[in-house]
């Protein structure tokens, strides 16, 4: 019996996991947890920071061209928050050049989220899309403007195809 004993000490022995292996997985343990913790600041200091920009976008006190384009195509901000925020701005004061600024910027950031493979092709025919509406409802909106009228045409001439199949 005492060598069936000893047989099986020796072989549990070989078997059982060496003593790396609960501190390395204890060590893991750590980084995700600590790596979550971090992940999860990060994600708020974001959202702070983004409440920030739209409100320096919604008084005026930050332009969407001060913000970096790689913040602008950023693929949680694909879905162009900035450029709705600034589009509001722009077009609730009638500040013309600012707004087509805005519409440029939002067409040239499609353009580059493209070229750039940030975005895919979904992701580049909403944003088109989006560009579109915005210049559909600023016709009608600053109808009779002379610079905003300026502003469309030659976008409708650059942009044929697209007015034609979104029918403007």
């Amino acid at each position: 019996m005492t060598d069936l004993k000893g047989l099986t000490e020796k072989e549990f022995n070989q078997l059982k996991p060496k003593a790396v292996y609960p501190t390395v997985t204890e060590d893991l343990q750590e980084e995700l947890t600590f790596s979550q913790k971090t992940s999860k600041e990060l994600e708020t200091g974001y959202e702070g920071l983004r409440k920030v920009i739209f409100k320096g976008l919604l008084r005026h006190q930050v332009t969407l061209r001060d913000i970096p384009q790689t913040l602008r195509m950023n693929p949680i901000e694909n879905n162009g928050y900035f450029c709705v925020v600034a589009h509001r701005y722009a077009s609730g004061s009638g500040d013309i050049d600012y707004l087509t600024e805005v519409l440029s910027t939002m067409y040239e950031d499609a353009v580059y989220g493209v070229s750039s493979g940030v975005i895919n092709h979904t992701e580049f025919y909403e944003l088109i899309f989006s560009w579109l509406n915005y210049l559909d409802y600023d016709k009608i909106e600053f109808k009779g403007d002379d610079d905003f009228e300026r502003y469309f045409q030659e976008q409708k001439a650059r942009h044929k195809e697209y007015f034609e199949a979104f029918w403007i």
